[in-house]
């Protein structure tokens, strides 16, 4: 490495003390100590902090921190490729080394007084000169995907992005300790890149979470809503990508406001860029987003990246986008509930009494369970040409746009309200809640038929 001093605070410990003093040791220097072990001691003793005191100040804290000279990633724990579990113990050093000075980043890695006890442990320090926090946050993810992407599942850790914190001086647990320490002396990390790269990645976030906002409303007791459920959790989502060939690249940390996200590689992708990203939704599941162009999960016809549920991983990947088939997939796991009618009366009765402001149970059809039931049994939605189907009092298969259809299902099956009750009910009302009132059992009958009767032909 060129010589050169770093710009560094240090306090004589232990970590209760805050109080630093200015401290800028000569790198070499460091690097020459750091080949030799350690003196044996307590962990908790004397630390130093990666950057100068501001003027004036001597505590440790975010705000007294005016700059930064070295990016330390914490060799803690691994991350599960597969489930994303986090573990204790950190990859092998040698695999960090190897990637780092691959990448052309001067580094010392040496293990620390936790090592072997709790696995491996150890700290890597990168010289860099960093103006702010943001530009610490943008080299460790930067550094933490590299990783990543060379399968060194390195989990990420909070204290990576901390200004201020504290990193205790060298020490072994006893001399029978196992020390390793390994360093690249040539290239630089190049700040500005990292930023750059950052930058890129929020304005994809920025673009999920745009997409986000268009997660539809699923009920949860449909067979889809169901199949999530069973079926939508991170772990068994990415199973399902990666027997598709969709390669993990990187694992995001999680953090206290939102969970951690997944990056991959799809099977078909020219870039080489992990264009594809499992994360938690805004609707409360975990959603695939695809941006890459060429991919089954990927954007629509007008570039817009869609979220793609643990159902949609089924009917695209395994069923070539065949909502009929994906449907007969998982009907004996998950049939049509026979009381499906009974659950749709019950929110009708409760979206009524909402907008009338009292209970509304007269003014359902004696046999509105009966007669909604039967609507769920006798149609189904077709999304291909946004129409609805059913059979005729004369058996005859028909199909009806969505205005026409609820109505025509009233004429089959008849009306799950009782029409002269509901005439003196809205009476009263305003012109806008009547037709609110009107609606209600429409809308909700054709919201089950599109979630849960959804197919585009009649073999049940």
């Amino acid at each position: 490495m060129p010589e050169r001093l770093l710009n560094l605070s240090r306090s004589k410990g232990p970590i209760k003390n805050t109080n630093l003093v200015s401290w800028r040791p000569n790198l070499d220097t460091l690097v020459a100590k750091g080949l030799k072990p350690p003196s044996v001691g307590e962990k908790d003793g004397s630390y130093f902090v990666r950057g100068p005191l501001k003027e004036g100040c001597n505590k440790r804290a975010d705000e007294n921190i005016v700059s930064a000279s070295l990016v330390v990633l914490d060799g803690d724990s691994s991350i599960d490729r597969e489930t994303g579990e986090v573990t204790k113990g950190a990859p092998d050093p040698k695999g960090v080394h190897d990637v780092l000075a691959g990448l052309g980043v001067p580094h010392f890695i040496f293990t620390t007084h936790s090592h072997g006890a709790k696995g491996k442990r150890y700290r890597v320090l990168i010289p860099a000169e960093l103006a702010n926090k943001a530009e610490l946050s943008a080299c460790v993810f930067w550094l933490i995907d590299q990783l990543h992407q060379a399968e060194i599942w390195l989990a990420d850790v909070k204290e990576n992005h901390s200004w201020s914190q504290a990193r205790f001086i060298r020490r072994r647990q006893s001399e029978e300790s196992e020390y390793l320490f390994y360093r690249h002396d040539e290239g630089s990390l190049d700040v500005s890149a990292c930023v750059a790269w950052k930058k890129k990645e929020e304005d994809f976030t920025s673009e999920i979470k745009t997409a986000n906002q268009s997660l539809p409303a699923q009920d949860p007791n449909s067979p889809i809503g169901r199949y999530n459920a069973k079926h939508g959790s991170p772990e068994a989502m990415l199973k399902t990508l990666n027997s598709h060939g969709y390669k993990t690249r990187n694992r995001t940390r999680a953090t206290d406001r939102e969970e951690g996200s997944w990056r991959l590689l799809a099977p078909e992708s020219e870039s080489g860029e992990a264009g594809v990203v499992l994360c938690h939704g805004k609707a409360g599941k975990w959603v695939v987003f695809s941006h890459h162009g060429n991919d089954p999960l990927g954007p629509d016809e007008a570039g817009n990246c869609l979220p793609r549920d643990a159902f949609d991983l089924l009917r695209i990947l395994e069923h070539d986008g065949d909502m009929d088939a994906a449907l007969d997939a998982i009907r004996d796991e998950f049939p049509l509930e026979q009381d499906r009618g009974t659950a749709i009366s019950n929110h009708i009765r409760a979206a009524m009494s909402k907008t009338l402001e009292r209970k509304s149970e007269d003014l359902m059809h004696p046999k509105s369970d009966e007669r909604i039931q039967a609507m769920l049994a006798g149609s189904f939605w077709s999304g291909v040409k946004s129409k609805l189907y059913t059979l005729n009092k004369t058996g005859d298969l028909v199909e009806f746009t969505e205005k026409g259809a609820y109505p025509m299902l009233v004429t089959i099956f008849g009306d799950p309200l009782n029409p002269e009750k509901l005439k003196k009910a809205i009476a009263e009302l305003s012109k806008q809640d009547a037709n609110t009132i009107r609606t209600i059992s429409g809308r909700y009958v054709l919201s089950e038929l599109k979630l849960a009767n959804q197919r585009n032909d009649m073999a049940m």
